[in-house]
């Protein structure tokens, strides 16, 4: 397997580790895990992009969304509606992502706001760089037309407490970035939906190498 279609498969696993935590959050008001949570809001302001590994640390780091995307593979039985939604989720981040590029001014704001200079005062604390993406997103996705918009599903008392919404925000940008991150190593909604056997044996074999670089360590 090629770094190339490690990385793919991994930025998908990004944008549905996204989905998984959204909808966990939605639900239950509960982070689903930490480290998973964590790595994917200091996503976006990582500024090292050699790989998806580099971005996400480890592959440790992607575990919610490698376990969905194995499940979406046939791995074993899951809850097929829940695994629905988080793939309305990710389908709805990919879009955002495409009108993302063709929105040169939306494109320039968000360099900006994401600058080193910007975000460095808000880095300090994963709830205050949540405060800040959450508002960035609200900025530059919350004014876009109702259907293009992501409507989050879940209980109310979760979905409309300040900081759930604020997490829901933050984690959805974290989202978008890591749909422009699979398109830039390839990933389309055809492959998607035509390479669930080849994605299965991808994801294997990372999990595979990463045992071994431990063992190895």
């Amino acid at each position: 397997m090629t770094d190339t279609s490690s990385d793919n498969v991994l930025a998908l696993a990004s944008i549905m580790q996204t989905a998984t935590l959204v909808d966990h959050l939605a639900y239950t008001g509960n982070i689903k895990d930490r480290a998973c949570f964590n790595a994917t809001i200091r996503s976006l302001i990582t500024t090292n992009q050699d790989s998806v590994l580099d971005i996400y640390s480890s592959v440790d780091n992607l575990r919610l969304g490698i376990e969905d995307l194995q499940d979406y593979c046939g791995r074993r039985k899951v809850d097929q509606k829940s695994l629905a939604l988080k793939f309305r989720y990710a389908k709805e981040l990919y879009g955002l992502g495409k009108i993302l590029t063709e929105d040169s001014v939306m494109a320039q704001n968000l360099r900006v706001d994401l600058s080193p200079d910007k975000v460095a005062r808000h880095k300090k604390s994963i709830p205050a760089l949540v405060k800040y993406l959450a508002q960035v997103y609200y900025d530059n996705f919350s004014c876009l037309p109702t259907k293009k918009r992501i409507v989050v599903l879940g209980r109310k008392e979760h979905i409309s407490s300040g900081n759930n919404v604020d997490m829901i925000r933050a984690l959805l940008f974290a989202g978008i970035r890591a749909s422009l991150l699979w398109k830039s190593y390839g990933g389309t909604m055809l492959f998607l939906f035509a390479r669930r056997k080849q994605m299965l044996h991808e994801l294997s074999e990372v999990m595979q190498s990463s045992s071994r670089n431990i063992l190895n360590k």
